[in-house]
């Protein structure tokens, strides 16, 4: 199964609940609920709306709505393509290192890390650049550059919220491999890869071999052909995407509440939402959150299935949630409009 095409998922999680569907195209299906048919675009149903999507895609205009409701994020703006020395400026006033990135693209995708300098932030522009016009050939409305500050010391947590129930919690974290004082870096990424090649959702997200797509890989001081120490964790990546090699854990039922609770309030905060991903930075999944020890990075409109497949620990049945919801958001509209 192509588990990055989301409506296949939402077409088995129908069947398996007695639901008749139908496919109408290779990302669209009609979900027969009581006596009328719903369509859904991957994970998007009849509940979402296209004004939630396009803030979702503008991330900046999402970023500002959540600090409006009061939800913590990490400074950042954006920029146009062109303006180098504002995006310069910016980055240099910012207290730390910076992230830079395209302001309406996914997976990872040209993003630079752990910026310092002028120069890198100009180099960083240039990616985004190339990669928008290797992508769109020109660009559009949302091909902005986006620098926000680097929040450190923690990871990357994706929540999916359905209503208000937090459907599962996963914790991303870069590409990495731990040595075994025997094999090489490349032999423990080719290791790694053969299991990832057996979850069917990581097929096609296998860690790279190449040294120069292994941009955490140089700061480590080793090498593909180096072997590492037993125990010595190796990180490949700077990017925690599962796109690119990757790890995911559930962490559900681990995570503390509030952290739930502030999920449910960033998706709350963008009008349309009723379901959807939320990014998290957090220090201490265990420990309360507070405005210190996380930030919220994005919230996604359609994001990646990553928790109905984790790594490790217990696959979420996101694709049913979503299902689950809108039969019900369906029933009480229907009921609403029965009112006199």
């Amino acid at each position: 199964m192509d588990t990055n095409q989301k409506s296949l998922l939402l077409e088995e999680a129908a069947q398996r609940r007695g639901l008749p569907c139908r496919r109408l195209s290779y990302y669209v299906i009609a979900v027969e609920i009581g006596s009328r048919e719903y369509v859904f675009q991957q994970f998007s149903g009849p509940s979402a709306s296209s004004v939630a999507k396009y803030l979702c895609d503008h991330k900046q205009l999402a970023k500002d709505l959540l600090s409006r409701a009061g939800v913590p994020t990490n400074p950042g703006r954006d920029f146009a393509l062109d303006d180098d020395r504002a995006i310069a400026d910016f980055a240099d006033s910012l207290d730390g290192p910076v992230v830079i990135k395209p302001s309406s693209l996914s997976k990872g995708r040209g993003v630079t890390v752990n910026v310092t300098t002028r120069e890198a932030s100009m180099a960083a522009a240039a990616k985004v650049r190339t990669l928008y016009c290797d992508l769109f050939g020109s660009p559009s409305s949302v091909s902005r550059i986006l620098v926000e500050h680097q929040f450190e010391g923690g990871d990357v947590f994706r929540f999916f919220v359905v209503g208000n129930e937090v459907v599962s919690v996963t914790r991303y974290s870069p590409a990495q491999v731990r040595g075994d004082g025997r094999s090489t870096v490349l032999e423990l990424i080719r290791r790694k890869n053969q299991h990832r090649s057996e979850i069917p959702y990581y097929r096609e997200r296998l860690i790279p071999e190449a040294v120069d797509a292994l941009d955490g890989l140089h700061r480590t001081g080793l090498g593909l052909d180096d072997v590492p120490v037993v125990d010595q964790e190796v990180q490949l990546s700077d990017v925690s995407n599962p796109s690119l090699g990757g790890e995911t854990v559930d962490v559900t039922e681990d995570v503390h509440l509030s952290y739930k609770d502030l999920a449910t309030q960033a998706i709350r905060a963008i009008p349309g939402m009723e379901y959807g991903g939320v990014d998290i930075f957090i220090r201490d999944h265990l420990s309360p959150c507070n405005s210190i020890n996380c930030a919220v990075s994005e919230v996604e409109f359609s994001p990646a299935p990553a928790g109905m497949f984790p790594t490790i620990g217990t696959p979420r049945d996101i694709a049913g949630a979503i299902l689950e919801f809108e039969a019900g958001f369906r029933r009480s509209v229907a009921a609403d409009s029965e009112q006199p």
